[in-house]
């Protein structure tokens, strides 16, 4: 079965689509901070009752060559030249985007002035 439909129906359609999606990543997101947050209560609730002061349930420590997460008690330990490599390859895959946008930018604008 083809269902014909107009621009106007395609484009209200995409619009829709696009506004679940960034509802459905807000709503994420706060259920994320939500766990969180109820994680942290229960923790400071249960070390206060049990009269533990050693270890939390999460936290995060910078040292000189590394980072030092614990986690649901787990310590990560991520090396800072690890990160700076990821964060130099996005800066890299994002300025591409930028020239790639810029560059269509001026054709459309060019296509459009010789009209």
């Amino acid at each position: 079965m083809i269902i014909l439909e107009s621009r106007v129906e395609r484009y209200k359609k995409n619009k829709n689509s696009k506004r679940q999606r960034t509802i459905k990543f807000v709503a994420l997101i706060f259920v994320v901070l939500l766990f969180f947050s109820g994680l942290d209560t229960v923790d400071k609730a249960v070390r206060g009752m049990m009269h533990i002061e050693d270890r939390q349930l999460y936290f995060f420590n910078k040292y000189d060559e590394s980072y030092k997460l614990h986690l649901l008690g787990r310590d990560y330990f991520v090396e800072k030249k690890y990160i700076d490599d990821k964060i130099d390859n996005a800066k890299v895959i994002i300025e591409d985007i930028e020239k790639l946008a810029e560059n269509y930018l001026d054709k459309i604008w060019t296509k459009i002035k010789t009209r």
